[in-house]
């Protein structure tokens, strides 16, 4: 283990925080860190990875694109390679080269929710727990053998951000022991069992769109999985784009055309969805700016569209 030199692969604020975890649990193993361009993301946080390896002596590869990380793999010959916030899929022969093997972190409870963007479907799909997976890298699309799980409960009022914060809190304590037992090989793996497979398509923030005809708790979880720091639900009216970030299902029932602003007040807007539900959007963004809901109404007869 002293000698072992471990690659990472990874973005985002939760790969910083992965990597430290990983340094600290094992502090005589050698790192490579390979980070993926990822300026356009709103989540990248590329200057921090930067500030993390100046402080830790530590050089950070920025990569362009899936051949780049391929090339750089077989160039530094790692013995083990972990990823967190990575989006690119590493092929057979890179796998096959690296004698430990590669592990990695899905945020789903694998084998469901396997491809892009799995907690934001999760949320969207509204399952009541959702959760992260530990598992071990094969050519297919997250369908490697199990390390570990985490668990977490999706409530009401949780956004994708929060819920995020709750995965880590879980994960982070027992990703060191869990290191510890690959690094020395007595990490015990576990099938997935595919009977329970599912999958999930990247997203685009088009993909955004709100559609009033929805019920309200449909609605309502759409946003709350998608609000910043990601791309958001977003709808317009009079010709404005509203990106919501806030909402609270109302449980009463009420009769309007999906997307008409029935009331206004406490600068909220209580909205008509589908099946004679309601929402109330509580916060909001026009133009990348906040704005208070209630400000946007322009006439008697708005809709959201």
């Amino acid at each position: 283990m002293d000698s072992m030199k471990a690659m990472f692969l990874g973005s985002k604020a939760f790969g910083i925080r992965t990597l430290d975890c990983l340094r600290t649990a094992a502090p005589a193993v050698s790192w490579t860190v390979v980070h993926p361009v990822d300026r356009a993301d709103s989540r990248s946080v590329f200057d921090d990875f930067r500030s993390y390896g100046v402080i830790h002596d530590l050089h950070i590869s920025l990569v362009p694109s899936s051949l780049a990380a391929k090339e750089l793999i077989a160039d530094i010959s790692p013995d083990i390679v972990f990823v967190c916030g990575w989006y690119w899929r590493l092929d057979q022969a890179t796998l096959q080269d690296i004698p430990h093997g590669v592990f990695g972190i899905h945020n789903s409870l694998l084998p469901r929710y396997r491809g892009g963007a799995p907690l934001v479907w999760s949320i969207i799909n509204g399952d009541p727990e959702v959760g992260a997976s530990v598992f071990r890298f094969t050519p297919g699309l997250d369908d490697g053998d199990l390390v570990a799980q985490v668990r977490v409960a999706n409530e009401e009022g949780d956004t994708i951000n929060t819920i995020a914060n709750k995965i880590e809190q879980a994960l982070l304590p027992i990703l060191p022991g869990i290191w510890l037992r690959i690094l020395d090989g007595s990490i015990v793996l576990t099938k997935q069992h595919e009977s329970d497979a599912t999958y999930c398509g990247q997203r685009t923030p088009d993909d955004g769109r709100i559609d009033w005809n929805w019920p309200a708790q449909r609605v309502h979880n759409f946003i709350r999985a998608q609000t910043l720091p990601y791309p958001g639900a977003f709808s317009t009216i009079d010709d404005q784009k509203v990106v919501v970030l806030l909402s609270e299902p109302d449980p009463r029932i009420f009769y309007g055309t999906p997307g008409q602003v029935l009331f206004r007040g406490d600068g909220k807007l209580l909205v008509s969805c589908g099946e004679a539900t309601a929402i109330t959007i509580v916060e909001m963004l026009i133009d990348g700016l906040p704005q208070v809901p209630a400000s946007v109404i322009r006439s008697v007869s708005a809709r959201f569209r």
